[in-house]
């Protein structure tokens, strides 16, 4: 008798698609993490990286609407900063009106997203681990100062237009450090991917470009810097706008060690963290600030800054010296015809508001 080897196909079961779909979703999502290619390494001394003019790379109206994203593997913990504009800076200008810094605040070890506006500085903190990658998203449009981590919003506040020196001097961006005079904020850790927006960015826009690389040509991208080089003591523009920077090892203020930020591999992109709004560690504080003290209008030329007792702890520290721009200079910069000046003197009497996730805007 002849055995018939004919094989007969059964309906496949539900369980059995069930199981197909997850083996698919699976593949999908480790094929969506490509290579992050390299990062910048800073090395918390004297390590940063010298971007144009502010006001160039994002255009006008930036100080109502721009966006920031970056990734960011810091390898100590925050220093303790007493004022904001004193913690470690990771992204923001120079000097400092806003920015993305790191630093104990308050005994608040976060990630601060700081903004000064007319009414004073605006601080969202993110929590984060040392060692540990984490993606930081900066939005501010329509009257409002956002934070987001890894794709999540996990504070916002209400914050009017950056402001900027009021003889009209032209700020400069810097990653990796802040270093005037006897003042070194300096960054230790690695940054990655950021991309500058003159737009503002949705969680969801955010969430879906967290993993991999852009074109370079996506609307409202003004500059991208990819970290692409490699080597070199030169930082490239990615999104083609030719607002590339330069690697600096210490500067006047500061003697170089022979050692500029380091080019190393990435692996920024490296695992999927499903994304989580951070609970603080600590009550906020619930100081009072005292009322603003009326101040002048600002003119082109601002008043020879005065001397001022100490503030209270809930408010900025404002150096009053002038800071002076060092004479090496990024491969795009325009010339400034006026240097532009630190925190105002004025600021010292505005109040700060801090805001942490789960608490509402003031």
């Amino acid at each position: 008798m002849k055995t018939s080897s004919k094989l007969t196909l059964l309906p496949l079961s539900g369980f059995a698609l069930l199981i197909i779909a997850l083996v698919s979703l699976a593949s999908a999502q480790v094929s969506f993490a490509e290579s992050a290619g390299y990062a910048l390494e800073f090395d918390g001394r004297n390590d940063y990286v010298y971007l144009p003019e502010t006001q160039s790379i994002f255009g006008p109206g930036w100080e109502d609407t721009k966006s920031v994203t970056l990734w960011v593997l810091p390898t100590r913990p925050g220093r303790d900063c007493t004022y904001a504009f004193e913690c470690d800076l990771i992204f923001g200008d120079y000097p400092r009106w806003w920015g993305i810094y790191q630093g104990n605040l308050n005994g608040q070890d976060r990630i601060w997203l700081i903004n000064y506006d007319q009414n004073g500085v605006r601080l969202l903190g993110i929590s984060y681990t040392p060692g540990e990658w984490v993606h930081i998203g900066l939005v501010h449009a329509e009257g409002v100062w956002r934070a987001f981590k890894n794709g999540v919003e996990v504070g916002s506040m209400l914050s009017g237009s950056t402001v900027q020196p009021y003889n009209r001097a032209l700020p400069t961006l810097r990653l990796g450090a802040f270093l005037k005079s006897d003042t070194f904020l300096a960054f230790q850790g690695q940054i990655d991917e950021v991309r500058l927006w003159n737009i503002a960015r949705s969680a969801s826009e955010i969430q879906n470009d967290m993993y991999h690389s852009l074109v370079g040509n996506e609307a409202g991208l003004k500059a991208y810097y990819r970290m692409s080089d490699g080597e070199g003591k030169f930082l490239t523009d990615d999104s083609g706008n030719g607002w590339g920077g330069e690697l600096f090892d210490g500067d006047r203020y500061l003697e170089p060690d022979g050692h500029p930020p380091t080019w190393v591999n990435s692996t920024a992109f490296d695992g999927l963290p499903t994304p989580t709004p951070v609970t603080p560690t600590a009550e906020l504080p619930t100081a009072t600030p005292e009322p603003p003290t009326p101040t002048p209008e600002p003119t082109d030329t601002p008043e020879p800054p005065t001397a001022t007792s100490e503030p209270p702890t809930s408010t900025p520290v404002t150096p009053t010296n002038t800071p002076v721009t060092p004479t090496q200079t990024a491969p795009h910069p325009s010339p400034t015809p006026l240097e532009p000046e630190d925190v105002p003197t004025q600021a010292i009497y505005l109040p700060i508001n801090i805001v942490y996730p789960g608490q509402n805007p003031p």
